[in-house]
């Protein structure tokens, strides 16, 4: 006996469609979470825009205070922090002396080098090289330094004109070098 099946379905089957109030009522929802969607991000965006504007608004604050004389100022104590790290060059005898040599040295005056060496007699010889706004600068510095308690002699080398730098504040300047013999007790501790 052989039985004739038929897999194939039926080609009547009803669909359900949605029409009238069902299908008005679902567009509506669709519609309103569309619009809402809209509304959101409209908020958020404005929400950004001024924020973004409250942002760019401090930006302009700092770079206006950055051009201010405190900034100036902060800027020239940092150059001076550093040539000063460049110039004790991590030799822990140099700090007592330089301590006692800071009272010595005039704000205008920069020393950009500076180097030493142990002499025969005990004193220490030590070249510096500096940087002034001005040659009436270097004339205070070097009357100064002749007042220093522990030096023996100072021996002024040469002066010489300099283009503007940032180390002179932006306009032209001096630069100088002196050789100094300093006693060997400046450098105790």
């Amino acid at each position: 006996m052989v039985t004739n099946i038929n897999l194939s379905s039926p080609e009547n089957i009803e669909k359900k469609s949605i029409s009238g109030k069902p299908a008005l009522i679902i567009s509506v929802i669709i519609l309103a979470v569309v619009f809402g969607l809209y509304l959101f991000l409209k908020g958020m965006e404005s929400r950004y825009v001024s924020q973004n504007e409250n942002v760019l608004s401090q930006i302009e604050t700092e770079k206006s205070k950055m051009n201010s004389p405190e900034f100036a100022e902060i800027i020239d104590f940092q150059n001076r922090l550093n040539l000063l790290d460049k110039i004790i060059d991590d030799h822990g005898y140099w700090d007592n002396m330089l301590k006692n040599m800071s009272g010595y040295i005039i704000p205008e005056a920069r020393f950009s080098s500076i180097s030493g060496k142990k002499e025969d007699g005990g004193d220490i010889s030590i070249s510096i090289a500096g940087i002034a706004p001005n040659i009436d600068a270097v004339s205070r510095e070097l009357i100064l330094l002749q007042s220093f308690p522990d030096l023996s002699s100072l021996e002024f080398e040469n002066i010489g004109e300099l283009q503007s730098t940032p180390e002179t504040g932006g306009g032209g300047g001096v630069n100088f070098n002196v050789d100094l013999k300093i006693k060997d007790q400046a450098f105790q501790k």
